[in-house]
């Protein structure tokens, strides 16, 4: 029998890969705001840049690969253990026969890189896993089949 820490599923390493895109496209949009509300030529300009440079370097370099490293998800039995968090970490534990329904989506961003969402709800909770390839969807599916049929 495997222990709990060999049996914890990760995500798509694409997870990073598109949210750094989706950081870029921010600051890129971020910057141009800047750009049509403050003078270019004022130290207020360079300011907003420099800080808003910091932040996102930052968010780059640390927060998503910090992210992407504690995410994991655990299908047991009866649960969906789900381990995340950078500042603050947090456990969900979801059980399988209150779920009721499950949605599987995929944005365009997501087609590139091949990966999906899983979102599960059940009453009072709903619950995202990101960034999930086919063969990690396939199986959740699979542990879902064997327990209601």
């Amino acid at each position: 029998m495997k222990s709990c820490q060999e049996k914890l599923n990760k995500l798509n390493k694409n997870f990073i890969i598109i949210n750094k895109i989706r950081l870029i496209f921010f600051m890129f949009i971020l910057i141009l705001l800047g750009t049509l509300i403050l003078e270019k030529n004022s130290i207020y300009w360079l300011i907003y840049i420099l800080i808003l440079s910091i932040f996102f370097i930052i968010i780059f370099v640390f927060y998503i690969p910090s992210y992407y490293k504690s995410f994991s998800y655990l299908l047991t039995e009866d649960y969906i253990i789900i381990f995340s968090g950078v500042i603050f970490y947090k456990k969900i534990l979801l059980k399988i026969s209150s779920i009721t329904k499950i949605n599987i989506y995929q944005t365009w961003f997501q087609k590139i890189f091949k990966v999906k969402s899983v979102i599960f709800f059940s009453p009072g909770q709903t619950t995202l896993i990101s960034c999930l390839d086919k063969q990690s969807i396939d199986k959740i599916f699979l542990e879902f089949d064997n327990k209601f049929n």
